[in-house]
């Protein structure tokens, strides 16, 4: 409950950050200071918010700021020396969701609101407002602002990854940030939050081949210290957000002997670096060259050990290097997972049973059999309950063949699962159903009478199926049948335990 109430919290907040983002008027004419008397009212940004991009507005919900703080606590806030820093909670959020779901036009209006996204960056700061000026600027809401602007350019695609390289770029070369008014400094973290949002564009796929060029020969070159490290800190963000799949994609589009010298060295380097995931995916892309083949063979293989049984299927199924399939085979020829290790890859593992792949189909379907002979009863019925159908039937199988191993006292505990499920009004059908399945295979005429004891308390579409199950165990048919209303079940209910005791 806390964590949805944080996350509530934030996405308000957002809300109300986005709107000075968004205003349809920039009022910079005289600097920075003007700017911030502009965003006095958050009534109004919200507004402007709300005519430009509603559909973004609805998504971010409402805003929990509230303007006219009093003047006289902002500038006690901004004039204390010892003014605490600011701790809003900030929760990642992964870019490019809310632009998936925007209009063209709703982009172009993001993409043109990306150089003052930079501006808040570069100057939303404390020293910057002066509160006997703007009293009405919510000074403690600055942190908010930044991360407002931060979000924002992560989700205006290709847009924001321009404006940020060119950034990036001047600094780079030297061409120091313009200050809008005099005494107006740059906020101490502007070039590492401008490489948070950089990574984040290009983990998800914004930047392109050419910024990324530019920036990495913006990089290069004597530089003084700060510069030096700046371009340090971009190297590091471009090759974190790298991915092998399109670094291979992207040699194999080339036609530059050199650029597929570089992406090449590039693919060398990030194979040791990569996620067992990625690397799979790698695997898969056709047309590598036997150099790079043979290092993403080398790395999975030095990897097969730490695969789990989904992993090495997938990689069985995959990838069609030969050393990988030998290799594979004799890694899941050792494998004998409990249920605990593969209750979450079920329906992925189930998923291979009927793959192409001969081998991979039985290995698929031999590692089903074997979580389901191990899996507790309880979890048994919930997978019969999700209702596929050739999945259930290897499940019945194997509750069928540990039926039959099972002594006297197993069984009872068996049945004892199923009656309880019966008794849970928070069950679901389907997993009742089941519970009643569990009970016709059992063969256990002991539950007849608790059977007949829950028949009032049933819900009416259970009606049948345990009237059904009564009839298995006793070879009597007195109900209650398809159709039956409560006068038919209520003399079911009667004849039944007239029958259990005579007969218990």
């Amino acid at each position: 409950m806390g964590c949805a109430q944080s996350s509530g919290q934030t996405v308000r907040r957002i809300a109300a950050a986005v709107a000075v983002l968004l205003a349809p008027t920039a009022v910079r004419a005289d600097g920075w200071h003007n700017a911030a008397l502009a965003t006095s009212s958050l009534d109004q940004w919200l507004q402007d918010v709300r005519t430009g991009i509603p559909d973004l507005a609805q998504r971010l919900g409402g805003s929990s700021l509230q303007s006219g703080r009093g003047s006289e606590a902002i500038k006690r806030a901004a004039e204390s020396a010892s003014a605490a820093p600011d701790q809003t909670a900030r929760e990642s959020a992964r870019g490019g969701t809310i632009q998936a779901n925007l209009t063209p036009q709703q982009r172009a209006l993001l993409g043109r609101k990306a150089n003052d996204c930079m501006d808040v960056l570069a100057f939303m700061d404390q020293g910057n407002i002066i509160p006997r000026e703007f009293p009405n600027f919510q000074l403690g809401k600055m942190g908010e602002y930044r991360d407002a602007a931060k979000r924002l350019l992560g989700i205006m695609g290709a847009g924001g990854a321009e404006v940020v390289a060119t950034r990036l770029r001047g600094e780079l070369m030297g061409q120091s940030l313009p200050l809008p008014d005099r005494g107006v400094h740059v906020h101490a973290n502007y070039y590492s939050d401008m490489v948070e949002v950089l990574q984040q564009l290009v983990k998800q796929g914004e930047v392109s081949e050419e910024i990324e060029d530019s920036l990495r020969q913006a990089a290069t070159g004597r530089k003084d210290a700060p510069r030096a490290a700046l371009a340090a800190k971009v190297e590091q963000a471009l090759d974190a957000g790298a991915n092998l799949t399109r670094l291979l994609e992207r040699w194999a589009g080339s036609e530059d002997a050199n650029r597929k010298h570089q992406i090449e060295n590039r693919i060398h380097q990030r194979i040791g670096e990569a996620a067992d995931d990625e690397l799979l995916a790698a695997a898969q892309v056709p047309g590598a060259v036997p150099k790079i083949r043979q290092h993403l063979a080398n790395e999975i293989s030095q990897r097969l050990a730490k695969f789990d049984v989904l992993q090495l299927l997938q990689a069985m199924n995959e990838i069609a290097d030969a050393e990988i399939q030998h290799a594979v085979d004799q890694e899941l020829a050792q494998r004998d997972p409990t249920y605990a290790q593969v209750k979450d890859r079920i329906p992925a593992i189930w998923k291979l049973a009927a793959a192409q792949n001969e081998r991979v189909a039985q290995y698929a379907r031999w590692h089903i059999a074997n979580a389901f002979q191990r899996a507790p009863i309880s979890h048994c019925l919930y997978w019969l309950a999700q209702g596929q159908q050739d999945l259930n039937q290897m499940i019945w199988q194997q509750v069928d063949a540990r039926i039959q191993r099972a002594d006297a006292e197993r069984q009872a505990a068996y049945a004892e699962t199923a009656l309880a499920a019966l008794r849970d009004k928070a069950a679901v059908t389907s997993s009742q159903l089941a519970a009643i399945e569990l009970l016709v295979h059992l063969k256990r005429q002991q539950v007849v009478g608790e059977i007949v004891d829950l028949l009032p308390l049933a819900p009416r579409e259970l009606w049948p199926s345990l009237g059904g199950l009564l009839r298995s165990l006793t070879g009597q048919e007195y109900g209650p049948r398809p159709g039956d209303g409560l006068a038919e079940v209520t003399v079911a209910i009667r004849q039944w335990r007239e029958w259990w005791e005579r007969n218990k």
